[in-house]
């Protein structure tokens, strides 16, 4: 049965970064100090997927019981030898994020609004009646030629009508657009899809992250986990979250653990410190990270600097 507190980042993955197994250090954007919060209650939100069905929460829940040896194996520096299943733990890890939604809705929201702008408008309704004006067009077939001679005639006077029809409705699509959560709705129809059983593990093996080298590196100082936990570094050493694709990306990381990061390269020796790891994880992350001391106040600040660029 689902619970109403819903975790957008796994318990155990989160354990990682806990001496005690029980409480992590919480750093939020704007916060001056870290707090010792209980893990179950981080990283979570009351039904962060949605109480209509149960699905998503279900789903990701039945996954992680199921796949427990996967996390268990990573932190303790063993790869799974079946990539297929480290590939699709990353996407979950990935695609399960307040982060990921969030950038979802904008890019979606941006994109039909630039749609619904009015000089846009004008040029769909033109293109449309230019084209569907052609004697060939399927909706004009029935229309006798001197009735499409007319209707050519008055072009600009059909085109002003509805223009100014559309513009009426606009208004409500573009309300309709501000209020639907885009990012919740593609979690809530793809997770299902990744998270079962029946789910074909050899269509993973055309994801570019199968090409890389997977390897796990350990560090003596302590790591942070950002909200954001899979991060990507281009070939001039930007980083940024998977959401923009894979391309040009040369390296992958995800923290696993207090000492460990995972990581997976194309061609390239993976050469930063456990210093510039926590700066990419911390500038990325949505508005928190985590870790296993109270020593990293020093990066709040750092929370959402770099990803605040997506939205600019």
């Amino acid at each position: 049965m689902p619970g109403k507190k819903q975790h957008f980042i796994q318990q155990a993955l989160l354990k990682g970064f806990s001496k005690s197994k029980k409480q992590i250090y919480l750093y939020k954007k704007n916060k001056p100090n870290a707090l010792l919060v209980a893990i179950k209650n981080v990283a979570a939100e009351r039904f962060f997927y949605g109480k209509e069905d149960g699905v998503t929460d279900s789903s990701l829940t039945d996954y992680e019981n199921k796949n427990a040896d996967i996390i268990k194996s990573l932190q303790n520096g063993i790869i799974p030898k079946k990539k297929e299943n480290l590939i699709r733990f990353i996407q979950i890890c990935a695609f399960r994020t307040k982060s990921l939604r969030q950038k979802s809705d904008y890019s979606t929201k941006s994109l039909l609004n630039k749609f619904v702008e009015e000089d846009n408008l004008r040029q769909v309704l033109t293109n449309l009646v230019e084209d569907e004006l052609k004697k060939n067009s399927p909706y004009f077939a029935s229309i006798p030629d001197e009735v499409l001679i007319q209707m050519d005639a008055n072009k600009k006077e059909i085109l002003e009508n509805m223009f100014c029809n559309l513009k009426y409705m606009s208004a409500s699509v573009k309300e309709r657009i501000m209020n639907t959560e885009f990012g919740k709705y593609a979690q809530k129809k793809n997770i299902p899809k990744f998270t079962s059983e029946s789910f074909d593990l050899n269509r993973l093996k055309k994801n570019p992250l199968f090409s890389y080298t997977w390897e796990i590196l350990s560090f003596n100082e302590s790591i942070i986990l950002g909200d954001n936990p899979v991060i990507g570094i281009d070939a001039e050493e930007k980083h940024s979250s998977l959401f923009k694709g894979y391309k040009d990306i040369q390296f992958v990381y995800m923290p696993i653990s207090s000492s460990k990061v995972l990581v997976g390269k194309k061609n390239a020796n993976f050469n930063y410190s456990a210093a510039e790891i926590n700066t990419m994880s911390a500038s990325l992350s949505h508005d928190s990270f985590f870790a296993a001391d109270e020593k990293q106040n020093h990066l709040i600040n750092l929370i959402s600097t770099h990803e605040k660029s997506f939205f600019d």
